[in-house]
């Protein structure tokens, strides 16, 4: 079974154009660079070398939302993947691209007293959500 829908997403992956393929495989590499650094730098070092990466401008540009696209669907096919490192890649590719993006941090509370909030990452560009929108985003309060 996991053979066959590796073949899918492989022929899904060639019927896309280059310029597809490019988006996909710039998502994927930021999200292995940014879920490595969890696991082996500080939040604040991470995001430094990722402001480095903002530096670095694409050939091409596309718009916000195919930006989004290849980040979500990286996201959906990396194992360990959290809206967070979703959130970090849209940024940094948003920038490549020549965008001002906004990561926006939120946090709400679950039912019942003893349960821990829950916090969620999401990106938004010119007023709109790229990555990370959720149904009961109106509920997060935003942190800053």
């Amino acid at each position: 079974m996991a053979g066959r829908r590796f073949v899918q997403q492989w022929q899904r992956f060639r019927a896309l154009d280059g310029a597809g393929r490019w988006l996909i495989i710039e998502a994927v590499t930021l999200m292995v660079i940014i879920q490595a650094g969890f696991r082996m730098l500080s939040y604040a070092m991470l995001r430094r070398g990722l402001d480095n990466l903002k530096a670095l401008r694409a050939g091409s540009r596309h718009s916000p939302s195919r930006i989004g696209w290849a980040v979500n669907a990286a996201g959906r096919r990396l194992p360990g993947r959290t809206c967070l490192s979703e959130a970090l890649a849209a940024d940094v590719m948003l920038c490549r691209h020549g965008y001002s993006p906004i990561v926006r941090l939120g946090i709400r509370k679950t039912d019942g007293r003893r349960a821990m909030p829950e916090a969620h990452a999401w990106v938004e560009c010119g007023g709109k959500i790229v990555t990370g929108e959720l149904s009961m985003l109106d509920d997060y309060k935003l942190l800053h």
